[in-house]
C-alpha cells in the first residue's frame, strides 16, 4: 500500500511531527538504548558539576536554587574584591568562580 495514508497511528512520533533529528535517528526517533543512557548520564554529570558550584543537592528546587545562588553570588561578587574577600584567589580566579555560579544558576534553573 502507499506509504502514508490519513489513518496512520502517529501515537510512535515523540513529538507529532517528522524531523531531521527523528529521520537522522530511524523510524519515528527511535534512537539507540545506548546512546539514550550515555546523554542522561551525561546530563547528570553536568547537573551534579552545577549543583556542587552552588553547595545545593540534586533534588533542589528552584527556590533553594534561588537562595543559594543568591548568597555565592554576592559572595563572589566583584564588588566584594575591594575588600579583599576573595577566599584566598586571585582576582581572575574570583571571576572565573562568579562566572561558575552564574552558569550553575542558568543551567540548574532552565529546566526546573
Amino acid at each position: 500500500g502507499p506509504f502514508f495514508t490519513f489513518d496512520q497511528d502517529w501515537s510512535d512520533d515523540e513529538d507529532g511531527d517528522w524531523d531531521e533529528e527523528e529521520e537522522f535517528f530511524g523510524f519515528w526517533g527511535q534512537r539507540d538504548e545506548e546512546e539514550r543512557r550515555r546523554e542522561a548520564a551525561k546530563r547528570k554529570a553536568e547537573d551534579e558539576k552545577h549543583a556542587a558550584v552552588l553547595g545545593v543537592g540534586l533534588d533542589a528546587g528552584r527556590n533553594e536554587i534561588k537562595a543559594a545562588y543568591k548568597a555565592k553570588a554576592l559572595e563572589f561578587h566583584p564588588d566584594k574584591w575591594a575588600s579583599g574577600a576573595t577566599h584566598g584567589m586571585s582576582q581572575e580566579e574570583a571571576t572565573e568562580h562568579f562566572k561558575r555560579i552564574n552558569n550553575a544558576y542558568e543551567h540548574l534553573t532552565s529546566y526546573k
